[in-house]
């Protein structure tokens, strides 16, 4: 017996009505939940190189810190912001989401600052970086990453590396899959909003 459209859609007035329909879809949803959950990322760097901006002059970034009355003076020739966005692309909450950044070689992170959703959201670094005590290895805790959820990590550097964005590795303890962020004109508008929420960075103290 042949099995035609024409059948199929006269049956689903029945199969909705004895309520097949409902397990059908409910079924569905479970089976998408169970799967491994993506969690979109963008990873973009900025650079202040002067040395190459400025060639004819012996050219520096100098930053200086107050402590206990003495001026401490840091110089680096290049440094770099790196920014970390990630968003829960998946259908489950996710109540803590553990993260590691790792930059390159020659790149250091001596401070960091995030944009979370709101004051229920919070970032905490396991490895407190600073001037005096910077790291290549970063771990990051996300509390809650809830479905839709966007946070923003951004990251300072002083650097030799070219192309970091390239070479950052993100791990995680949770089995999900990284996927690149797709901007459209509601995504590209939510990161603006964010950015300009920042109220600037926030190096580590020595």
């Amino acid at each position: 017996m042949d099995f035609t459209w024409s059948d199929l859609l006269k049956m689903i007035p029945s199969l909705i009505g004895g309520g097949a329909a409902g397990a059908f879809i409910n079924n569905y949803f479970i089976g998408k939940r169970n799967k491994i959950q993506p969690v979109g990322k963008r990873v973009t760097a900025s650079y202040v190189d002067l040395p190459t901006i400025m060639p004819d002059y012996s050219a520096s970034i100098t930053l200086s810190k107050n402590d206990g009355g003495t001026d401490q003076n840091y110089s680096f020739k290049k440094m770099a912001i790196v920014q970390v966005e990630l968003r829960n692309s998946g259908m489950n909450d996710i109540p803590v989401f553990e993260i590691g950044v790792d930059l390159p070689e020659k790149t250091m992170a001596i401070g960091f600052q995030h944009q979370s959703p709101d004051r229920y959201h919070s970032v905490s670094i396991e490895n407190q970086v600073t001037i005096a005590s910077p790291a290549n290895r970063l771990d990051f805790k996300l509390q809650p990453f809830n479905r839709d959820d966007f946070y923003e990590l951004t990251i300072v550097t002083y650097t030799d590396d070219e192309d970091i964005e390239a070479q950052v590795i993100l791990s995680k303890k949770l089995s999900v899959k990284f996927v690149d962020i797709f901007y459209g004109v509601f995504d590209d508008k939510l990161a603006k909003h964010l950015h300009k929420k920042s109220k600037g960075l926030d190096i580590g103290a020595p």
